[in-house]
C-alpha cells in the first residue's frame, strides 16, 4: 500500500514538474522581428535595430546574464521585447514600462551612459527617458492601451505573455475608444503619438486600424462576442473581444472574462515571476 502511494505521489510530482516546464520555457527567438501588417513598420525595426551596436548589444547581454539567472533563450526574448518596446516609444508619447524582466535590459543598456545617449539620439534623436510602470495595476487604463497598441503592431507570442503577465487583463478605458472612434486622425495624433519623423507612417497606419477595430465593436452583439471569445488562434478575433469587453463591460470586465472563457491564449493571466500563474478557471494574480 504505502509503495503504491510512493508511486502515485511520484507520478503527481513529474506530471506537476512537466507542467511547470512548459509554462517557464523560452523557445528560440523568430530569426527575423514577427510583425502585424502595418505601413513602413519593417522600415522603423531596421532603423531601429541599426541603432543598436552589436558590441553594444553584447556588452549589455554579459551584465545582464551577469546579473540575473536566465533560463534558455530567455535573454533573447528579454532583448527581443526590448526591442518591439522602443518601437512603441517611437510611435507613442508616452510608452510606460510593464514586464519587470525586460525592463532590467533597458537598466543595463542606461548604465553604458555614452553609448545609450548615442542609441537614443541616432533612433529618435533625442534621449529615450527610462519611464516605468511594471506593475500595471497603478494604471490599468494606460496598460489596457498599451496592450491594444502593441497587438496592433506585433503578434503576442507565449513567451511575450510570460514576460508581461499575460495580455488583455485589464481594459481599455470606454472614453479612450470611443476617441477612436469619432475623433479625426489628427487630433489622435496628436494626443497620443509621436513626432518621431520616421515613424509617421506607421503611425498613420496604427490610427486607421485602431479606429476600424474601435468601430466594428460597434455592430457586435453580445452573443457574436461570446462567439468570437472561443477562436483562440485568431488574433483579430481575439483583439475585437478585449476592446469589446473594454467598452461594454468595463465595469465587469475581469468577472464577464472569467465566466466566459478559460485561461487560454485570448486572455492570458500568466504570471511575471512573481504572481501566481492561473488555473483553467480563467483567474490569476494582479
Amino acid at each position: 500500500m504505502i509503495a503504491v502511494i510512493s508511486l502515485f505521489t511520484l507520478a503527481l510530482l513529474t506530471i506537476l514538474i512537466v507542467a511547470i516546464a512548459r509554462t517557464t520555457a523560452f523557445g528560440p527567438i523568430p530569426e527575423k522581428m514577427k510583425l502585424e501588417s502595418v505601413n513602413d513598420l519593417q522600415n522603423l525595426v531596421s532603423h531601429l535595430e541599426e541603432s543598436i551596436p552589436a558590441a553594444y548589444a553584447e556588452q549589455v547581454r554579459k551584465r545582464v546574464e551577469a546579473e540575473h539567472k536566465l533560463r534558455k533563450h530567455e535573454w533573447e526574448w528579454r532583448f527581443y521585447e526590448l526591442k518591439r518596446f522602443f518601437v512603441l516609444c517611437g510611435i507613442l508619447k508616452e510608452a510606460p514600462m510593464f514586464s519587470m524582466r525586460v525592463d532590467d535590459v533597458w537598466h543595463e543598456m542606461i548604465m553604458f551612459t555614452r553609448e545609450y545617449e548615442r542609441f537614443s539620439e541616432a533612433y529618435v534623436g533625442r534621449l529615450l527617458h527610462h519611464a516605468p510602470n511594471v506593475s500595471g495595476a497603478s494604471n490599468p487604463d494606460e496598460r489596457g492601451f498599451f496592450d491594444w497598441v502593441y497587438s496592433v503592431l506585433f503578434p503576442v507570442h507565449p513567451e511575450t505573455r510570460k514576460l508581461y503577465g499575460g495580455f488583455y487583463r485589464h481594459p481599455v478605458s470606454p472614453s479612450r475608444i470611443a476617441e477612436f472612434q469619432q475623433l479625426p486622425a489628427d487630433v489622435l495624433k496628436a494626443r497620443y503619438f509621436s513626432n518621431h519623423i520616421a515613424a509617421q507612417e506607421v503611425i498613420d497606419d496604427v490610427i486607421l486600424k485602431m479606429k476600424r477595430q474601435a468601430k466594428e465593436i460597434a455592430h457586435i452583439s453580445k452573443a457574436e462576442i461570446k462567439a468570437r471569445m472561443k477562436h483562440e488562434s485568431d488574433s483579430h478575433e481575439r483583439l475585437l473581444a478585449f476592446l469589446y469587453l473594454s467598452s461594454y463591460e468595463y465595469h465587469n470586465y475581469r468577472t464577464y472574462k472569467k465566466s466566459s472563457t478559460s485561461c487560454s491564449s485570448c486572455f492570458s493571466c500568466s504570471s511575471d515571476g512573481g504572481g501566481s500563474s492561473c488555473s483553467s478557471c480563467g483567474g490569476g494574480g494582479d
